[in-house]
């Protein structure tokens, strides 16, 4: 578990839809002072065929995104050596091993479930509350950003104070 004078490494994404042709579209991560970044991925152009046009609009992917090369060089500054946690691990390991794939390298992190770093609360009381922050703070739970913003406040009020 994380020190308790820093946030840990939680993780989310938005994929182009849920099929096995799947691929990244955003990925977003806390960073230890609590801050956290979300950025929006240009496909590399062996994924256009993963992203249903009619939902995600192609233009603005170019236009407001970074190359996945330039994505994993900030991933791997602000996360070095250190747990990255998700809601769903086995799907962020199939994300990064996607976005990894185009510098022809594997991943390089250690992927635990973000019920982890609450292991001394019990199952229902991080459900029960989770919904309540995502409520009470007028978040979008399939938003990575938002995804991000809720587990930063959980961790805060479960295990800082």
């Amino acid at each position: 578990m994380p020190s308790k004078q820093n946030y840990p490494c939680i993780v989310s994404f938005q994929s182009s839809d849920l099929s096995e042709l799947s691929v990244p579209i955003c990925l977003g991560w806390s960073l230890s002072d609590g801050q956290y970044k979300c950025i929006t991925i240009i496909p590399e152009d062996e994924w256009l065929d993963g992203i249903d046009q009619g939902e995600y609009n192609l233009e603005d992917l170019f236009d407001f995104g970074v190359t996945a090369q330039d994505l994993i060089k900030e991933l791997n500054q602000d996360c070095d050596k250190q747990i990255i946690y998700s809601s769903d691990p086995a799907w962020l390991d199939d994300v990064l091993n996607c976005l990894y794939s185009s510098i022809e390298q594997p991943h390089p992190f250690q992927i635990e479930s973000v019920f982890d770093l609450f292991e001394n609360h019990d199952y229902q009381t991080i459900v029960d509350t989770s919904t309540e922050l995502y409520l009470e703070l007028g978040l979008a739970p399939l938003e990575p950003e938002d995804q991000i913003k809720m587990w930063l406040h959980l961790y805060n009020e479960l295990i800082l104070n």
